[in-house]
């Protein structure tokens, strides 16, 4: 029985992919692809079988009637702003840390959902097998208004991020003044005329430098960090 079973099974699926490829049916489903704007979006769609249950088949129709709706009232809900962050929030998950402009691309990937989500809501009553979707989604609004409130437009931590992160950064941009104030007056002394190779404060190791002529090395005390390429 059971063998007799798979083996109709198995005609049927065969007869089914035949009948779709007459159809032209992997070709419909490249077109469908090319236009979505979510690259899930773009893979899924080429795995998608027609089904053939009735009960199925007419939820299916349901919803596609609820998506015709919504885009012929709100025009095009265009998803373009999300983008893959399973990556960055499995690096997170690990204890990984995360660059400025990774976390703004989730959080923005976030306000798209959301927004999304408060158009559909606007027609619950209208497009009700939608609205379930949308609503299993999670609310994180609070995750990116405390991405925002934290960095700058251009993926910075703010100087506000925290109550010690102003006043340490400006204790260090004073330091940075002081050093290269200091170095400045030595370039600009009488005492070292001859011995500085080039009037400009360079960074060696993270640290600021003066660039002193090889045989001069002697004449100003310091310690030597990098020597150029042809050893002046």
């Amino acid at each position: 029985m059971n063998l007799q079973s798979n083996t109709r099974s198995y005609r049927a699926d065969a007869v089914r992919d035949r009948s779709l490829n007459l159809l032209d049916y992997p070709e419909i489903l490249s077109d469908i692809s090319n236009f979505s704007t979510f690259e899930r979006s773009k893979s899924k769609v080429m795995y998608m079988k027609p089904s053939y249950l009735k009960e199925e088949v007419m939820e299916l129709l349901e919803k596609t009637s609820e998506g015709r709706f919504l885009l012929e009232r709100e025009g095009n809900l265009s998803c373009a702003s999300i983008q893959e962050i399973d990556d960055y929030t499995k690096r997170a998950s690990l204890a990984g840390i995360l660059a400025g402009e990774e976390l703004l691309i989730i959080s923005d990937t976030l306000d798209t959902v959301e927004n999304l989500k408060g158009v559909i809501s606007t027609y619950e009553k209208e497009c009700p097998n939608v609205y379930e979707l949308t609503n299993q989604i999670t609310n994180v609004s609070y995750l990116t208004y405390s991405i925002r409130s934290k960095l700058t437009p251009n993926g910075l931590v703010r100087d506000e991020a925290t109550p010690t992160l102003g006043p340490l950064r400006k204790q260090v941009r004073q330091a940075y003044d002081r050093v290269t104030n200091t170095l400045q007056r030595l370039i600009e002394a009488n005492q070292l005329t001859g011995v500085i190779q080039d009037d400009v404060i360079s960074v060696r190791n993270d640290r600021l430098v003066l660039q002193i002529k090889s045989n001069m090395r002697s004449k100003i005390p310091g310690v030597i960090h990098d020597v150029s390429n042809t050893h002046q």
